[in-house]
């Protein structure tokens, strides 16, 4: 669910420093409009959908406050914000009286205004509770028709086939207006889209000309409700080609695996234990052979070449657990083939096995708490502290006792606790907000960890599943 956000001043400098200098989308928001007056103002609310209004209390041709009455005058739930000056500090004190939120005194301190926009979205929330998108996201993973028809239902969708479509790896696009659709965020830069209207080609192109990374993926056509779980997991399965074809980063088909042949090589090459073989097996996959390959792939290829024992990496590889999970630890398909080609045929680590200082081990630790929700990677960190990447394990395994992966995924863990602990978290949310790649890999490495699923530690059962 995003809320909306309506921008009003007619000193382009501040609503230009507004959207540049707010993390909108991490608040849950996103600026729908920019207007100079409150004459157009009301233009746009009258047809827009707006959740919350920051507006300056005194502008060039028009007074602010007439339009926080007006506002405070429709009847709809609108949050108001005011930007005032000290001057005008008697005309903030009758907005609020007109129901506004809060105010926000010039020179803009954007913390303070972060604070205001976070108790407006408190009251949107407690005002209008929103459906359950876990319920949403669950019957997806099931692929239960009724389940999936219900939960739609619960947002006010009722329609028998959708346009669906993934964004992976980078910016999204901007969430659907409610009354087309819904915005789904399946985990860590992955989101989904249901939508009554097909998506504009166009639009989807122009967009990625402007964002760098990532991969989209969309029917062209609709797709039935019996269909849709299956479409959405296969729309994420394409979107993610990005990984091994950079250069195309939006699909509209479902994408061809050739890769069986040179698996079949190299698994008989991992049986035999032969890493040479290996190595030239992998070095053909720079190539157009590599083209061939998709997410799953890739991840066949991983765990062919992970299991066998000439394979002598870090310890670090062995708790990746999903294919979207090597995208975010490798970022790309060659540098993956770099990190299998070093494990088959390791080089000496470039650092004194002793070990990092005190000093620069506590810095590490730093980082590493500082930065563990933003998908990062052993390579990442190794990048980040000029240190080798197969020394940097070693040392990591030898000072805490755990690989990085696994220190990664229980500090995920324990954060992931306490948000749920909170109550004022969704499910879905919390797998986003810790940067794992998904919301299904969530619900199963939190289960793989504690026994339990979040909905069941969240409900406070305290009691595992009788499988686990």
């Amino acid at each position: 669910m995003m809320y909306r956000v309506l921008l009003v001043d007619d000193e382009t400098s501040v609503t230009d420093s507004l959207q540049r200098c707010i993390d909108w989308a991490g608040m849950e928001l996103e600026v729908a409009a920019v207007v100079q007056s409150g004459e157009e103002a009301m233009a746009v609310l009258e047809s827009t959908p707006i959740d919350i209004v920051i507006t300056d209390i005194r502008m060039a041709n028009t007074d602010g406050l007439s339009l926080c009455q007006k506002i405070s005058r429709m009847e709809r739930n609108i949050q108001t914000i005011i930007i005032s000056g000290f001057a005008e500090f008697s005309y903030a004190q009758r907005a609020i009286s007109y129901g506004a939120v809060g105010y926000c005194l010039k020179p803009l301190e954007y913390d303070e205004i972060k604070r205001v926009l976070l108790r407006a979205v408190h009251r949107l929330k407690r005002a209008d509770p929103q459906p359950d998108y876990d319920d949403l996201l669950d019957a997806l993973q099931n692929a239960d028709e009724p389940e999936l028809v219900s939960a739609l239902a619960t947002f006010g969708l009722s329609a028998n086939a959708y346009y669906a479509a993934v964004s992976v790896g980078g910016e999204p696009l901007p969430p659907l207006p409610k009354e087309q659709g819904i915005t789904l965020r399946l985990g860590y830069k992955q989101v989904a889209y249901l939508s009554t209207q097909p998506f504009s080609e166009e639009k989807i192109r122009a967009f990625f000309e402007k964002e760098r990374e990532g991969g989209f993926s969309y029917t062209p056509s609709p797709c039935p409700v019996s269909a849709l779980a299956k479409a959405v997991k296969d729309l994420n399965n394409s979107a993610f080609q990005f990984f091994i074809r950079p250069k195309q980063r939006i699909y509209t088909e479902r994408t061809e695996d050739r890769s069986a042949p040179i698996l079949r090589e190299i698994t008989k090459a991992a049986t035999l234990e032969d890493p040479e073989r290996i190595g030239e097996l992998l070095d053909s996959l720079y190539g157009p052979a590599g083209q061939g390959f998709t997410l799953h792939s890739v991840w066949h290829l991983y765990n062919i070449v992970s299991s066998c024992n000439a394979f002598t990496a870090s310890e670090d590889f062995q708790d990746i657990y999903s294919p979207e999970q090597l995208v975010f630890q490798f970022h790309r398909f060659p540098i993956l083939l770099d990190a299998l080609h070093a494990c088959i045929l390791p080089d000496e680590p470039q650092q004194d096995p002793d070990g990092l200082s005190n000093a620069r081990f506590l810095q590490m630790m730093s980082y590493i708490n500082n930065h563990y929700d933003q998908g990062l990677s052993l390579n990442q960190l190794a990048e980040e502290m000029n240190l080798n990447a197969n020394y940097l394990s070693q040392v990591f395994k030898r000072e805490t006792g755990k690989t990085f992966l696994k220190y990664i995924t229980d500090l995920r863990i324990e954060k992931a606790k306490e948000l749920l602990d909170s109550k004022n978290y969704s499910i879905s949310e919390i797998a986003s907000r810790l940067g794992f790649s998904d919301y299904f890999y969530f619900l199963k490495t939190f289960k793989r960890v504690t026994g339990m699923t979040p909905k069941q530690y969240k409900q406070g059962s305290g009691l595992p599943d009788a499988a686990s």
